[in-house]
């Protein structure tokens, strides 16, 4: 009779949870706003549905977006201006016309105006489609990688891996990240500026981290640079897709997110796609050798020191034109 009883509550809550699991389908709104504040009930009843397809290309769009309409660093130029004061101990002084000179990338010949190159076309179609293939691609690529992984959940468990629910689990995980890219659009739309990901700008003052080897540095920067709060929070929804979705075992969900972590950390490194910052060198003055007509009579060089000029606010370049021998 207690066998009887026992199997009749399980077969009671293996059709309540698959009544609820059929039961009436949400939105696409309303599965995504389930999946980040209620994960665990989301995981539950994972909807057989199509709606993680459209899930997945919204992603896929907003991340493509987020990298092509991140502000670029401007392009270095070949040359660099820099004003040229008055010549000290030459009687008289001289000063270059309008207070200005434009140094060249071997030091001597000036460069016209613009810098000496064509401007890039405004629009580069080509760049900007790569850029956001690249983009969707690697997060196509984290997906395989995650449903992959995800099958050693119900190996554990005596069941043959499901890679298909398997991809959808990961793909709803994925979701904090698509909403991080959302962020992302709407502060560079806002005039924001991008910058370090994550923690890494925390790297540049740690005594610690600047002593250790390339190898070290790298994988320690490829972490830090991936920590941020999306990304944390995707792998705990993809820790509760493995252990509630996929009905896992604790032990097991854990391994499938800490093996997610080592991969997607250490390949990068690996393969060469992410290196660690060296150091910016020191800012010393520099001498650069001007070519002849370029500066007044009795001198051939210029040196320059980082600090504020008159017409530069904050910051600028301290000249000091060289006779021959340094004087």
């Amino acid at each position: 009779m207690a066998s009887q009883a026992q199997t009749g509550r399980l077969q009671t809550s293996e059709s309540a949870y698959t009544m609820e699991r059929n039961g009436r389908s949400r939105s696409l709104i309303s599965q995504i706003t389930t999946v980040l504040l209620q994960p665990v009930y989301f995981f539950r009843t994972l909807p057989s549905t199509s709606q993680w397809v459209w899930v997945a290309l919204l992603i896929l769009a907003l991340v493509g977006f987020s990298a092509v309409r991140q502000p670029q660093p401007e392009a270095i130029d070949t040359g660099f201006t820099v004003e040229m004061p008055p010549v000290g101990g030459d009687p008289g002084g001289v000063i270059m016309p309008g207070g200005m000179m434009q140094i060249g990338p071997d030091g001597g010949v000036p460069l016209p105006p613009g810098g000496g190159e064509t401007a890039a076309p405004t629009q580069d179609v080509t760049k900007t489609t790569m850029t956001a293939l690249l983009a969707a691609g690697s997060i196509v690529l984290t997906w395989i990688v995650q449903a992959i992984i995800l099958s050693e959940v119900s190996l554990l468990n005596g069941k043959a891996p499901q890679i298909g629910r398997n991809l959808q689990i990961a793909v709803w995980a994925s979701v904090p990240i698509g909403l991080m890219a959302a962020f992302q659009l709407l502060y560079y739309a806002a005039g924001g500026q991008g910058g370090a990901m994550g923690l890494s700008l925390l790297l540049e003052d740690w005594t610690w981290y600047q002593a250790q080897s390339d190898l070290t540095k790298a994988v320690i920067y490829s972490l830090a640079s991936r920590t941020t709060l999306f990304w944390l929070w995707s792998l705990v929804l993809l820790y509760l897709g493995a252990r509630h979705g996929l009905r896992g075992h604790s032990i097991a969900a854990q391994i499938a997110v800490i093996a997610v972590v080592v991969i997607v950390v250490l390949v990068p490194v690996l393969t060469g796609a992410i290196e660690a910052p060296q150091p910016e060198a020191e800012a010393t003055g520099q001498t650069i050798p001007i070519q002849e007509g370029m500066m007044p009579e009795g001198f051939n060089s210029i040196e320059i020191h980082p600090g504020e000029s008159e017409s530069s606010a904050g910051g600028g370049f301290n000249i000091r034109p060289l006779r021959p021998g340094g004087g």
